[in-house]
C-alpha cells in the first residue's frame, strides 16, 4: 500500500473508539439522539475494525465530536508498525507513544515527526528489520539517540541541530536490523547547511 497509512488498520483504533463513544455521549446529553439509538451506535463503535466503520457510527452527530486536533493528544505508552512488502508512511498522532516498536519486513517506512506538536521528552523506536528501509524526517532541535544493532546494514543520520545539549526532545534509536538501511533526516536550513559548507 503507497501513501499516507490509513487507521483502518488498526493503528490508533482504540482512540479512535474512544472518541466516538465521547461524541456520542454528548450528542445523547444534548437530546440529539436517543437512548436506543445511543447503545445502538455505541455497540457498534465497540466491534467496529475500521476508521470507515467508526465515522459511520457518527453520521447526523459529527457536531459532538471533540475537535482537538489528534497530534495534540496526551503521549501513549506504546504502539505497533508493521510493515510487510509494502510502503507506508506514517504522520499522525502514532508517532506521539512513548515506545514504537516498528517491524519491517522487506518493506519501506516512513515516521514524519516534523509537523507533530511533540511534547518534551524522550521518544523510543524500536526496530526490528529484515531487508527493508525505514526513513525517520525528526524535527529541528530533537536529538538522536541511536543505539540500533547493525548486520550488513546502515544508519545514516545529518549532524545535530538546536542549541547545543538543550534538547528537550530526543528520539532513541534501538533494535536490530538485518540487511536494511535506516535513514534519518532533518529539515534543510540552508543558510545553516552553506556555512556549514563554506567553513
Amino acid at each position: 500500500m503507497d501513501g499516507i497509512i490509513p487507521r483502518d488498520d488498526g493503528v490508533g483504533l482504540p482512540a479512535l473508539r474512544d472518541g466516538a463513544i465521547e461524541a456520542l455521549t454528548n450528542a445523547y446529553a444534548g437530546d440529539a439522539i436517543s437512548l436506543d439509538e445511543y447503545e445502538k451506535r455505541v455497540g457498534a463503535v465497540q466491534i467496529a475494525e475500521s476508521r470507515g466503520d467508526v465515522e459511520a457510527c457518527l453520521a447526523g452527530v459529527e457536531s459532538f465530536r471533540d475537535t482537538t486536533p489528534p497530534y495534540v493528544q496526551a503521549a501513549s505508552d506504546s504502539e505497533s508498525i508493521r510493515c510487510n512488502r509494502s510502503s507506508m508512511s506514517v504522520r499522525d498522532s502514532t508517532l506521539l507513544t512513548k515506545r514504537l516498536d516498528v517491524e519491517i519486513d522487506g518493506g519501506a517506512l516512513s515516521l514524519d515527526y516534523r509537523n507533530i506538536a511533540l511534547p518534551a521528552g524522550i521518544y523510543e523506536v524500536h526496530i526490528v528489520a529484515r531487508g527493508g528501509y525505514c526513513r525517520i524526517r525528526v524535527p529541528d532541535g530533537a536529538r538522536i539517540e541511536n543505539r540500533i544493532r547493525m548486520d550488513a546494514s546502515s544508519v545514516s543520520a545529518p549532524w545535530e541541530s538546536g542549541n547545543g545539549n538543550d534538547h528537550r526532545i530526543v528520539i532513541r534509536l534501538s533494535g536490530d536490523v538485518s540487511r536494511s538501511h535506516v535513514h534519518i533526516s532533518r529539515p534543510v536550513h540552508w543558510k545553516r547547511f552553506f556555512s556549514r559548507l563554506i567553513r
